[in-house]
């Protein structure tokens, strides 16, 4: 209370209330408060002796030495202020008021090029605080030292929301120095690599990504297709070449002028909400360092990150990459990413837009690479569900333009499903059928979306053609057992999913329908002990029982549902019911 009446002016309460506390000795706390008040009062003897006797009980307070800081330095005694000042920040260099005042002493270059390491250290100690990389940038800049203030501009924009005016203020260091470009002793040896990108309002996610790349590559190439927010902007602080072309619909397109421009050896594509994790940084410099002067393109995992457990071919996390795993777990997808930088490899088809084609026709091979790639789109469902749109009223355009060709039929199919259109998504799936008989897949998904309308009899038989065509088909197991489920045939389904878990040691979702299924048929212990085991392996599966409920409700299972919902909720697994 003393302090607060201090900072508010209060100058006599204050005093009568330490006066009053005076009798139960002087704290710490105490000598500080009446240090600042004798200060406040012009007493700056005894504010001194307050301070001094403060560091004989506290030797490391801050306040106490910015206080002695602030007595030297309206004393005119500016070293002696600086290094009191010091103290006072290297004690705490968090508060806000303590770097103002050492900040305010650096009157010569010395203090500057000192002040620096100290504001480095705390940032070392301190890497969550802002106001410490800010003044460390302010104390780089001071000295000319443009390429390492932009390091720390570039991990801010990674770190931080950072003040508004900052980045025209990050612009103008970056255009003092320019662009990043391809050293010619790397292009010489093979191993200059160039990043091309194409991006449209990637504000939130770019300073991460490019955070990541930037050590990686030699330049930057990114063409942006109508942003308007402050993605160029971000870009152009990463040392990025950007260029801008109106969005015409084809994604190729944009990713081939990227291509144009790109100056380097080799070729890395990458999109602004993917990363490559610097566990694996060395990798691919080995890769790239063994390809000089080598015609080889290189496939990379994509691990797509989800929140959904139900999807075909999830992996859960298991903490390989503890900085970059995210959501529930993660399903692979394979392209090519890394390739030479020739005239004839370019992208091709409008969405879905891969050079694999063309490397095909050059005769490149194309091995995997051993890292991944790990993309964080799909956690976004609100951008993900505007992107599934988007693409599903290309695929239409596609399917239109190319007069019903297979793989159009089968793209737009997805997109249709993906937008809950099922009604359509089976129209499209019957279509490819009459193409290809056997499709595994096609019976897959047309067994999905009638499991997504509660026809859960045409689902069973849908996902039961999928078995039969193609072996250990994990995914249409679990529509068939969740089809099964829905009417009725609890008793029947253990014995598959036990037979399904000795060829799926690894597949988290076989043992999770295990419970649900014991927990309808009341098995209570058995049933908590196969979710218990699943949240021990940090597998979250909520959203996944609360769909299995929703569909037992709409078959008419509601106390089925509700006992499933209890299970779960006694197991600890936050489910809604609705």
């Amino acid at each position: 209370m003393a302090k607060a009446m201090v900072d508010a002016g209060m100058l006599s309460d204050a005093t009568r209330l330490l006066d009053e506390l005076a009798s139960l000795g002087e704290a710490a706390e105490i000598l500080d408060i009446r240090g600042q008040l004798l200060h406040r009062l012009n007493d700056r003897h005894g504010a001194g002796s307050a301070f001094e006797q403060e560091l004989r009980i506290n030797p490391g307070s801050a306040s106490a030495f910015s206080g002695l800081a602030a007595l030297a330095q309206e004393a005119g005694e500016f070293d002696l202020a600086y290094l009191l000042a010091e103290c006072a920040f290297r004690s705490e260099p968090t508060d806000s008021r303590i770097r103002s005042r050492f900040l305010s002493l650096l009157n010569n270059d010395d203090k500057v090029a000192q002040a620096e390491r100290r504001v480095r250290e705390a940032c070392h100690f301190f890497p969550d605080d802002s106001g410490c990389a800010y003044l460390h940038v302010d104390l780089l800049l001071r000295q000319g030292r443009l390429e390492e203030a932009l390091q720390v501009i570039e991990q801010m924009l990674v770190d931080f929301k950072v003040r508004d005016g900052f980045l025209e203020a990050a612009l103008a260091v970056r255009m003092q120095l320019g662009p990043m470009m391809v050293p010619a002793d790397r292009y010489r040896r093979g191993v200059a690599v160039s990043l091309c990108m194409i991006m449209k309002n990637e504000a939130a996610s770019l300073p991460r990504c490019l955070g990541s790349l930037k050590p990686l590559v030699d330049e930057i190439i990114i063409v942006d297709t109508g942003s308007d927010d402050t993605g160029p902007d971000i870009a152009r602080i990463f040392g990025a070449q950007l260029f801008e072309t109106d969005w015409s619909g084809d994604f190729s397109a944009a990713r081939n002028i990227s291509l144009q421009h790109a100056r380097g050896n080799w070729i890395l594509v990458m999109d602004a909400d993917e990363v490559i994790s610097a566990m694996d940084f060395e990798l691919f410099r080995q890769l790239i360092e063994q390809s000089a002067g080598k015609n080889i393109a290189y496939t990379l995992e994509t691990r797509n990150y989800t929140n959904r457990v139900d999807l075909e071919n999830w992996q859960a996390n298991h903490g390989e990459y503890p900085r970059e795993e995210a959501g529930r777990g993660w399903m692979p997808s394979d392209k090519i990413r890394i390739f030479p930088n020739l005239s004839e490899i370019r992208f091709e088809n409008p969405i879905h837009e891969m050079v694999e084609a063309s490397i095909a026709r050059m005769g490149i091979p194309d091995p995997k690479a051993g890292f991944p790639v790990h993309h964080f789109g799909y956690l976004d469902d609100e951008r993900q569900q505007r992107k599934l749109q988007y693409y599903y009223e290309l695929g239409k355009k596609k399917l239109s333009e190319s007069g019903g060709a297979p793989d159009a039929i089968v793209e737009l199919a997805i997109q249709a499903a993906a937008v809950k259109r099922y009604d359509e998504a089976i129209e499209l799936w019957q279509r490819a059928l009459t193409i290809d008989p056997d499709s595994s897949l096609a019976y897959f998904n047309i067994g999905h979306c009638f499991l997504q309308k509660g026809m859960f009899t045409e689902g069973r038989a849908a996902c039961r053609r999928a078995l039969e065509l193609k072996d250990n088909y994990r995914e249409a197991l679990i529509n068939l057992l969740t089809c099964e489920l829905c009417l009725g045939n609890d008793e029947a389904l253990l014995a598959p999913i036990e037979a399904a878990v000795v060829l799926n040691a690894d597949y988290p979702l076989l043992p999770l329908m295990r419970g649900i299924v014991l927990a309808v048929l009341g098995r209570d212990d058995e049933a908590q002990q196969e979710f218990k085991s699943l949240l021990d392996e940090n597998i979250d599966f909520s959203k996944f029982i609360s769909e299995v409920s929703l569909k037992l409700i709409e078959a008419g299972r509601k106390v089925a549902s509700a006992a499933l919902i209890e299970c779960a909720r006694i197991t600890g697994v936050d489910v809604t019911e609705k």
